[in-house]
C-alpha cells in the first residue's frame, strides 16, 4: 500500500494540536502577560494554563506511539537508521534553523524598541552545539525554553532504531513477536526505574529519565495493532503504573502522561483513531503544531509588547490581547510551515527506508512537541 493511501491516525493529530495550544497558553502566563487578568480566569482556566507546559509530556507520549507504527515492524539495518535519522533531520532541522533565526531576531529587535532590555547573542559555539541537539547534555544555554525537548526527542529516535536494529537477528530466529517483546519489556522494565525513583544514576538531559514516556506510547499502539489480552494487559499496566507514580510525586505531568495513555489506548481499542476529532480546525492545528511549538515564544512577547504599549494594561485588555496573540500565533505559524515545515516535510519523504519500510500503519507525523513525521 502505498504511503499516501495509509490511514492517518487523526485522533493523535488533533492530541497534538491541543498540546500546541496548551504550550502556548502556558508561555503566555509565564511570560507575565496575563497577571491582572488571571484573577478573573477560575479554578479550571488557570490551571490549563499553569500547568500547560504538560502538553510536551503529550507529545513525548504519542511520539512513541507513533515511531513505532512506522518503524517497529521495519527490518531495521545499519543502513536502516542511518536513513531514518537523516530523515528525521530533514524533517525536522530547517524549521528549528528558521525558528533559531526567529529569537535572535526578535532578541534584537526587543533591545531596540524595549527599555531597559537586555540581549546576549548566542555565540558560534553555542549556535553549533543547537544544531546538534546536544544543548541540555552539554550544559548550554537554550536560545528559546522550547528547544530542550527537541534534544530529547532525538535520543528517543535514535535508541528506538538501535533498540530494533539489535534484534534484527532475534528475529529471524524467534519470530517478530518474540523478538519485539524481548526488546521491550527489558527497556520499559529499566525506564521504570527512573519513573519510581529509583534511578541507577543521573545525567542532566539525557533520555532516561523521560524513556518510560515514549515507551508507553509504544506499548499503547502494540495493543491497539495486536488487540491480544496480553498486550493490552501489559500497556494498561503501564499506564496505570504512571498514574499511579503521578500521585504518589503529586506530579501533574505524570498525570497527564497516563491520561494521554489510556485515552489513546481506549480510542485505538474502539476502532476509532481514524475519525474522532477530524474536525478540519483541529486537524489544521495539527499540522502546524511543529511550527506553532518552535515560533509562538518569540511571537507572543512581540504581540503582547506591540499590544501593551498601543492600549495600556487591564484585565480586560489582557483578556483581548490573549485572544490576538493565539490567532497572532496560528496565523504566523501556518506561515512558517507553509514555507518552511511543509517543503521539509516534502523533502525527507523522499528518502526511503528501504524494502521493508511498512505500509499498513497509520501516517500520524510526529513532531516535538515536539513533537516531531515517518
Amino acid at each position: 500500500m502505498p504511503a499516501e493511501s495509509r490511514p492517518r491516525y487523526v485522533f493523535i493529530d488533533a492530541l497534538r494540536g491541543f498540546a500546541a495550544l496548551a504550550v502556548v497558553g502556558f508561555h503566555a502566563r509565564e511570560g507575565g502577560h496575563l497577571a491582572q487578568v488571571e484573577p478573573f480566569l477560575g479554578p479550571v482556566l488557570n490551571g490549563v494554563l499553569r500547568r500547560g507546559d504538560a502538553g510536551v509530556t503529550v507529545f513525548f507520549v504519542i511520539s512513541g506511539f507513533v515511531i513505532a507504527a512506522s518503524m517497529a515492524h521495519a527490518h531495521v539495518t545499519p543502513g536502516y537508521v542511518g536513513r531514518f535519522l537523516a530523515r528525521r533531520s530533514v524533517r525536522l532541522d530547517p524549521a528549528y534553523w528558521a525558528s533559531m533565526v526567529l529569537t535572535v531576531g526578535f532578541g534584537l529587535l526587543s533591545v531596540r524598541f524595549v527599555p531597559g532590555k537586555t540581549y546576549e547573542l548566542p555565540t558560534w559555539g553555542e549556535v553549533l552545539v543547537h544544531l546538534t541537539y546536544l544543548t541540555d547534555l552539554l550544559g548550554v544555554r537554550q536560545l528559546s525554553a522550547v528547544y530542550w525537548t527537541l534534544c530529547y526527542e532525538f535520543q528517543f529516535y535514535a535508541t528506538f532504531a538501535l533498540l530494533l536494529l539489535g534484534i534484527t537477528r532475534q528475529r529471524e530466529r524467534l519470530g517478530d513477536e518474540r523478538a519485539l517483546t524481548m526488546a521491550l519489556w527489558p527497556a520499559t522494565l529499566l525506564s521504570d526505574l527512573w519513573l519510581v525513583g529509583l534511578e541507577p544514576f543521573h545525567v542532566h538531559g539525557l533520555f532516561v529519565d523521560r524513556w518510560h514516556l515514549f515507551l508507553t506510547g509504544v506499548l499503547v499502539w502494540r495493543a491497539v495493532v495486536r488487540r491480544s489480552g496480553a498486550h493490552v494487559a501489559a500497556a494498561a499496566s503501564q499506564v496505570a503504573l504512571v498514574g499511579v507514580m503521578g500521585f504518589v510525586r503529586a506530579d501533574v505531568q505524570l498525570h497527564v502522561a497516563a491520561a494521554t495513555g489510556a485515552v489513546v489506548l481506549a480510542v485505538g481499542l474502539v476502532g476509532r483513531l481514524e475519525s474522532w476529532l477530524s474536525w478540519r480546525a483541529l486537524q489544521g492545528l495539527g499540522a502546524i503544531s511543529y511550527s506553532l511549538y518552535l515560533t509562538h515564544n518569540a511571537v507572543t512577547g512581540a504581540l503582547f509588547r506591540v499590544g501593551f504599549r498601543l492600549t495600556g494594561r487591564s484585565p480586560a485588555w489582557e483578556a483581548m490581547w490573549f485572544v490576538l496573540a493565539l490567532g497572532g500565533c496560528i496565523g504566523f505559524a501556518w506561515v512558517f510551515h507553509k514555507l518552511i515545515e511543509a517543503p521539509s516535510l516534502a523533502l525527507s519523504r523522499r528518502i526511503r527506508l528501504g524494502a521493508s519500510e511498512p505500509a499498513t500503519q497509520g501516517r500520524a507525523e510526529v513532531v516535538a512537541p515536539t513533537s516531531l513525521a515517518p
